[in-house]
């Protein structure tokens, strides 16, 4: 099987990973990462929604405050539209790192790093890898997390049911 094929086979991870993260931000958003301590999760917009199927191909941006418990975000989510891309939030404490999700890659951008501004030029730098690192191990937790849930089958159609039931409320 070849590259793409691996590609197009496990792309509804990412899909499934920012449906549970948001699930996880309006139900549980506390999350405990073992030795990396605990964080807290939210949603911010925009929040891209998308079919799961060929005959589906609307997307839904939605935007504006508090989008995670719009109507039209659930009314996608009853429809059976997953997220594709959306703003996390993961905070720390008194810290906070946003950026976007991209469900196809999994990959974040628009990191925004809990720095202090008006540091000095080589603390600044310094302090930036320091947090870029941090939100790249919380990430990879917080990830490890899920694939945890989802790789157990029985555990999964738990939570799978328990998204279902919070998106149909």
């Amino acid at each position: 099987m070849g590259y793409l094929e691996d590609i197009e086979r496990t792309r509804f991870l990412g899909e499934e990973f920012l449906t549970w993260l948001w699930f996880r931000s309006e139900t549980e958003p506390e999350l405990d990462l073992g030795e990396r301590g605990k964080v807290r999760l939210d949603i911010g917009d925009p929040m891209v929604l998308r079919g799961q199927d060929d005959h589906d191909a609307t997307l839904v941006t939605i935007k504006g405050e508090r989008a995670s418990i719009s109507a039209e975000a659930l009314e996608s989510l009853r429809a059976g539209k997953k997220l594709a891309k959306c703003k996390l939030l993961v905070q720390q404490e008194d810290q906070v790192w946003a950026c976007t999700v991209n469900a196809d890659s999994l990959a974040f951008g628009s990191l925004t790093l809990p720095v202090p501004k008006g540091l000095p030029m080589p603390d600044s730098l310094i302090l930036r890898g320091e947090r870029l690192e941090e939100f790249a191990q919380m990430y990879f937790a917080i990830f490890e997390i899920f694939l945890g849930l989802r790789l157990r089958e029985k555990e999964w159609k738990k939570v799978a049911v328990a998204i279902h039931h919070w998106g149909a409320a």
